[in-house]
Formats: structure tokens, sequence, C-alpha cells
């Protein structure tokens, strides 16, 4: 190509001798459209020099070419955004690319595949509202407290599947099923009743205290096993009835496979009454003991 421009310029010379190039000083610059034309009857031959072909009068030209001030192949002319960063991909008008339309140009998209219609952010990245990792388009949960753990749905983490979220949860292991409070511990709310005066477990009560048994040795968890009274005993047998009982409890719990250091036994005495002690319904019920998971 440099061989051929040589001839070309050569010849024109020999034609055209004392052709004045664009420019000139003290010669005129014969241009209509930029384009040299009717000086000798040759414009057909100059055009071919002309890179700027087309560009309206006041267009700045170096030599033959049109002005590109940013590099981007888009003569200023043409070129809507002039100032575009080097190396930046642009349109046919000149402009940033911005292939995901979301309204940031591709040079400063930190998120150039983000969906159509996606609200995004300064940086071409769909909006976290609660800052959870979790874009809220795909958030399930957008108000998520700030520094909470949540899944891939944005959501609270609930390890124990019990709904309630862990970061609320006092009982983050819960056995799989049971039913939990608002803070979800198990509701237990297992009452064991023993005669008055007596320890003695009851076979009527081994079913549930199986099925407790059966759960912690599942997902293990800690109880407490909480021994009450009524007010009468307190004589020397009667103290610590409370304990005995639920003791006898716990032993049960042991023999059924629960291990003993994920039980804790407590006697509360007659200071928990759930009943009156003058009659027989109060008196029954306070003679009891409690399972609640801790």
């Amino acid at each position: 190509m440099k061989w051929t421009g040589f001839v070309v310029a050569v010849v024109c010379g020999m034609l055209m001798p004392g052709l004045p190039m664009a420019g000139e000083v003290g010669k005129p610059d014969k241009r209509d459209d930029h384009v040299w034309t009717r000086y000798w009857g040759n414009d057909v031959l100059l055009k071919f020099f002309d890179m700027c072909i087309g560009a309206p009068g006041g267009v700045n030209l170096n030599r033959y070419f049109c002005i590109d001030t940013d590099g981007d192949g888009v003569a200023d002319h043409q070129d809507y955004c002039p100032k575009t960063p080097a190396w930046s991909k642009v349109t046919g008008d000149g402009c940033p690319l911005d292939a995901d339309h979301d309204g940031v140009t591709d040079d400063r998209d930190e998120c150039p595949g983000t969906p159509a219609a996606i609200d995004v952010n300064g940086t071409g990245c769909p909006m976290d509202l609660d800052g959870d990792g979790v874009p809220d388009y795909l958030d399930r949960c957008p108000q998520t407290p700030s520094g909470v753990k949540v899944d891939h749905f944005g959501c609270p983490v609930d390890q124990d599947g019990d709904g309630v979220s862990d970061y609320l949860d006092d009982c983050p292991h819960t056995p799989v099923g049971v039913k939990v409070d608002e803070h979800g511990c198990w509701a237990l709310n297992l009452v064991i009743l023993f005669e008055p005066g007596m320890s003695e477990l009851k076979p009527a009560y081994h079913a549930e205290l199986d099925a407790v048994a059966e759960q912690m040795k599942q997902r293990p968890f800690r109880l407490e096993v909480a021994g009450h009274t009524d007010n009468r005993m307190m004589d020397a047998y009667f103290t610590g009835l409370d304990r005995r009982r639920a003791q006898m409890v716990a032993n049960y719990l042991a023999y059924r496979g629960v291990a003993p250091n994920m039980v804790l036994v407590t006697g509360h005495g007659a200071d928990k009454p759930l009943g009156d002690n003058e009659t027989p319904g109060g008196l029954a019920a306070n003679n009891r003991v409690e399972l609640h998971q801790r």
C-alpha cells in the first residue's frame, strides 16, 4: 500500500505540476465538501486522497483526514461522545457501548451481564438494599437486618428448620418436626405428675419419655428436668423430694440412651405452684416434673 500511494503521488505530480496542497500558504485551497474539485479537471483523481469525503463545511481536517480527538475511530463531526476514554468500545455514533442496556456503559460496568429492566447502582450492578449479597430482584427477604447470615434466597438462615431464624433463635438445634415457641425453643410442655410424697415414675409416662429420648439421640440438645412439690412436704424425708423426682426421670432417659451430660436436674420445691394446695386438683398439679429444652 505504501508503494501504491507513492506511485499515485508521482503521477499526480506529473499530471498536475504546481498542484497546491491543502492549506498551503499563499495558494488557494479550492474545496467543495472538502474535496478538491474542478482543478485542471482532475477532481476524480484527487478524491482518491480524500479520507473525509462528505464532511460538512467548517470541519477541522488533518491534511486529508478527519480529526478524531479521542481516537475511537469515529470522526469528531460524527462523534456524540468526543471524550470517550481510551480503548473503550464504541457504537457508530462514538459513544461507549452498554451491552446490557442498564444505563451504565461497559467501560464502567462491573456487572456487564445484568438482566434487562433490573435496577442497578452506579457501577452497573443490581441493587442490594439490605446489603446481604443477594440482589433485590432475587431477594425474597429484601429487608434482612445488617450482618445477618442469609441463604441463597436472601433470607436469614434457619439451620434447624423450625421457622425461627438463627439470629432470633435461642435454641438453634431444636429437633426436626417439634413444635417451638417464639424463641425457637421446643415447646415440649411435658409434665409428669407424681403422687404426693412419692418419687416413683408412673409407667403411663414411659411412651412420652421414649419419644423425648429418641429426639435427643437423633439431634442432641440440652434438657432441663425440673422437680416440684406441694407446700406440705416439710419434714426431713421430703426435703429433696423435688430433685429425687427429677433424677428419676433423668435416670429413665439415660436408660433409653440419652447422654447424662445433656440433662440438667434441678429442684424448685414448692416455689412454683400450678394450683391451690388446698384443693385435690391443685395438689396433684404441684407434685410434678417439667421438661424444658435449654
